[in-house]
């Protein structure tokens, strides 16, 4: 999972990575 976050926060920004990552959790 971490490999996914970084890969997340590199094209968006911490907070939308982290908005990524709720909405990841609900699924």
């Amino acid at each position: 999972m971490v490999t996914g976050v970084s890969k997340h926060k590199n094209p968006f920004p911490p907070s939308e990575g982290t908005r990524l990552l709720r909405v990841q959790s609900l699924k």
